[in-house]
């Protein structure tokens, strides 16, 4: 090993990662020991071990305090080639009867520690990301924000994981790309700082971001999104010109707007919406949808866009391959599948060979629904008769005495050959 270049052994070291696995690389030679700290990348995490021995009366005292190995590490780094920085603390399960924990050896985003180490490497970091112990930081409010914008004028990619983040003092970072906020307690209300602070965002990650009211999100560099909601928000909005794959879950908000004309691929999981504002979504490949009341019209709505008619109820099943003409794969979920049933007999559908068809469709079932057929058939009606059709079932399958999907799927067969029919047992 030590007749390998040190660019070599460097590139191994920074593929590493893991501080505790580059410790132990050091011992292997007095070379690897000097290129450690040439790495470009590391990640320092609390062990759920090193917690537990925090904690024991008998082992407190003989702990190296977390933050403290922090300090002297990135200072070993400091003046070196880091790029790459990632704190945090390992999933483990804690007491569910305590709500907060007064120790702040954890609260990883607290500004005095990170204050301490970052003004020395902010400048060569490209990515950064820091996970807090939650019942810790659920409590403390955290400038960190602010402190990275000062420092880090070069971040390309920024993760914040558990923690309370303040807004103020927050300044315009040009070059950050991607920014990733989970399990966080947000004081931006309407996602308005954000929007201003980081313009050039093309990846962006909203997991559980709780203290938002009517958040909007206009990036206009944003191509990927995923968002996932509270129930508080009235309204939610998407307004992003060259957004091409949105993953968005919320509850009930009374508006969703969608200005997202360059949008492909969707996965859309909803309770219900009152109304929607969206753009023609006429680049739309991929369609993924669970809703628990109201798809149809939310599915007039999407393909309409500010055409659309939200007060039409009764209106007929919206014609996919007509709305969506790029359309090649629709998932319904479970709760998406059997709204979309009918609760009449519906004529079987008429095969059109002339109509554009959808490569795949996949429909994801609780159970076998007693007029499972109409359900079928009112799915065709709104998306043609798709190349394959691919059924998942959950739950518990069908005993003995009740219809098989085997036996259904057989009658789908022969009804509609041109179709290629299949089932599974699903996993969501």
């Amino acid at each position: 090993m030590d007749d390998l270049p040190s660019a070599i052994v460097v590139e191994i070291l920074s593929r590493v990662n893991d501080s505790s696995d580059l410790a132990r690389c050091r011992l292997v030679s007095r070379n690897f020991r000097s290129l450690s700290y040439d790495v470009r990348a590391i990640s320092i995490i609390c062990s759920h071990d090193r917690f537990a021995r925090s904690r024991a009366p008998e082992t407190r005292s003989l702990t190296f305090p977390f933050k403290s190995v922090v300090d002297n590490l990135v200072s070993l780094l400091r003046d070196r080639q880091l790029e790459s920085l990632s704190l945090g603390v390992e999933e483990f399960f804690t007491d569910g009867n305590c709500e907060f924990d007064e120790s702040d050896d954890l609260h990883l985003t607290a500004t005095d520690f990170v204050s301490r180490w970052l003004p020395g490497i902010g400048r060569q970091l490209r990515l950064l990301s820091i996970s807090d112990l939650w019942l810790q930081s659920c409590w403390r409010q955290s400038e960190v924000l602010a402190l990275i914008s000062d420092c880090c004028e070069h971040l390309l990619s920024l993760e914040v994981r558990k923690a309370w983040l303040s807004v103020e003092g927050l300044k315009p970072m040009p070059a950050l790309a991607s920014l990733t906020l989970e399990i966080i307690r947000l004081d931006d209300e309407d996602l308005e700082k954000m929007n201003a602070c980081f313009p050039s965002l093309e990846h962006l990650n909203l997991i559980g971001v709780g203290g938002l009211k009517q958040p909007k999100i206009h990036l206009p560099r944003l191509k990927t999104c995923r968002w996932t909601a509270s129930h508080v928000p009235f309204s939610i909005a998407v307004h992003a010109p060259l957004l091409t794959d949105l993953n968005l879950v919320c509850v009930s908000p009374r508006v969703l707007s969608l200005r997202t004309p360059s949008l492909r691929r969707l996965h859309l999981k909803v309770k219900q919406v009152g109304l929607v504002e969206a753009d023609r979504l006429l680049h739309l490949n991929s369609l993924t949808l669970d809703s628990s009341s109201g798809l149809q019209s939310l599915l007039r709505s999407l393909a309409a866009g500010d055409d659309a008619d939200n007060e039409a109820e009764e209106a007929p099943l919206v014609d996919l391959t007509t709305a969506f003409p790029n359309l090649e794969e629709l998932e319904m979920l479970p709760s998406a599948s059997l709204d979309l049933a009918a609760p009449s007999a519906i004529p079987k559908p008429v095969f059109v060979p002339a109509r554009r068809r959808l490569r795949r469709l996949t429909l994801h079932l609780q159970e076998l629904p007693i007029s499972l057929a109409a359900s079928i058939y009112s799915v065709l009606l709104a998306c043609g008769h798709p190349q394959s059709i691919v059924i998942l079932l959950h739950g518990n399958l069908p005993n003995e005495e009740e219809p098989s999907v085997d036996s259904f799927v057989s009658v789908c067969a022969n009804d509609f050959p041109h179709i290629k029919w299949s089932w599974a047992a699903g996993t969501l």
